[in-house]
Order: C-alpha cells, then structure tokens, then sequence
C-alpha cells in the first residue's frame, strides 16, 4: 500500500487497505486519517464507509445517532453487505437498547450471509427480548445443527424452552 501511496496519495483502495492494517494495530487515528482521505477522493466508496462506520462505533465512541447515520450510509451504498447490516443489528440492539429494530437488520444479514451463527444468535437474543421464543428456539436448533456444542445456542435454546414453559428438554441439554 505503502508504494500506491506514494504515486497516488488519494488512492481509495490502498488507503482502506492501510486503514484497516493501522486500525488491527490500535492506530485508530491514523485510520481515520487514511479514512478521511479516502472518502474526500471517493465519497461513496463502500471500503471507505464501512470502515467510517466502524470507526466511529468501535474506536471513536461517536454517538449513538452519528454512528446510526455512518451505518445507514455505507448500507445505502452496500445492501447487500451481511456484516455492514450485522454491525448495524448489533447498534441497534445495544446501543439503542431496540430489538424490535434489530430484527430487520438481522434478517437481512441473515439473508446475505446464510448460516453465520453469531448473527442467527443475536437475532434469537432479540427475540427473546421481545417475547417471541418459539423464532428463538427455531433459530437455536439451526445453528446447534450445524454445531451441537455451540454454547450460546445450547443457552438461548435452555432460556426459549423456559419461556415456552417446558422446562424438562432444556434441563437434558
């Protein structure tokens, strides 16, 4: 990257790149600098934006509402990106304390990444939250499917099966 810069300092790509390389490192200014960069030569470049969203949410401590609209904006431009709408779920459901609202942004990570468990497991969360254990439980057995062993699925599934009041097949797991 470090080349590309050097003949072309304003390059989108290798500026996320390096943003992402400096942003594992813990150098979350430099991140934002690259990112800054890459946004004022590009100001729709997906890479660029997620990256702005993450930022602000993980590194920044941004607002709730300001992180919100970075989301919606790279989601604007990526709707079909299962971890952008993830991430999103994830604001929604913690930061603004909304399952109601996470549920959509799940749904469609869901659909763009099928199969991914964390996703599947904070949907079942939201589900549970809002009263809905039988989603929650269906949602349980698929990923325990795919890995009987998995934890958090074993427990959300015990938490669906009480709130369904049928205690006994949760006490087996």
């Amino acid at each position: 990257c470090a080349a590309i810069l050097d003949a072309q300092p304003a390059n989108p790509g290798a500026n996320c790149l390096l943003a992402r390389a400096r942003l594992r490192a813990g150098a979350g200014a430099e991140a934002r600098a690259l990112i800054d960069r890459a946004l004022r030569t590009a100001p729709d470049y997906p890479p660029a934006l997620e990256l702005d969203a993450r930022l602000r949410d993980e590194v920044e401590g941004d607002d709730r509402d300001a992180v919100a609209r970075a989301y919606r904006r790279a989601l604007a431009v990526s709707p079909a990106s299962g971890p952008l709408w993830f991430a999103y779920g994830n604001l929604r459901q913690g930061a603004f304390d909304d399952a109601a609202g996470s549920l959509p942004s799940y749904a469609r990570s869901l659909a763009a990444t099928p199969g991914e468990i964390p996703v599947a497991m904070n949907l079942a969360t939201a589900q549970l939250k809002l009263g809905d254990a039988d989603a929650a439980l269906a949602r349980c057995e698929e990923a325990l499917a795919k890995r009987p062993t998995h934890i958090r699925a074993l427990a959300l599934k015990t938490t669906a099966l009480y709130d369904l009041g049928t205690p006994a097949p949760a006490d087996a797991d």
